[in-house]
């Protein structure tokens, strides 16, 4: 089974990131393909609700210009996505 791993969170060495390498190693122990994606890492603009991704002539591609294209192309290619957010003011993160 292939699995993206999305880290919400900025710190790449902490607590979410280390529960996350946690349930990563247990994947692959049982053999399963896993690739993280690190949030932080991608230029991510904020949705404007134009529900372009929601179209078939779109190809389902969001109508920013910026890397969540690449992304959602890795989510859709996986059998299971893990979204790990750290809490941040008692809310997970944007």
């Amino acid at each position: 089974m292939k699995v993206v791993t999305i880290l919400g969170s900025p710190r790449k060495k902490g607590n979410t990131a280390t529960v996350l390498n946690w349930l990563e190693e247990e994947l692959r122990r049982n053999g399963h393909e896993v690739e993280r994606i690190n949030a932080a890492e991608y230029e991510l603009k904020g949705c404007v609700e134009c529900f372009k991704c929601l179209k078939p002539e779109s190809g389902y591609n969001c109508a920013q210009e910026d890397e969540a294209n690449a992304i959602y192309k890795k989510m859709s290619a996986s059998d299971s996505i893990v979204l790990a957010s750290p809490l941040l003011c008692w809310e997970f993160s944007a």
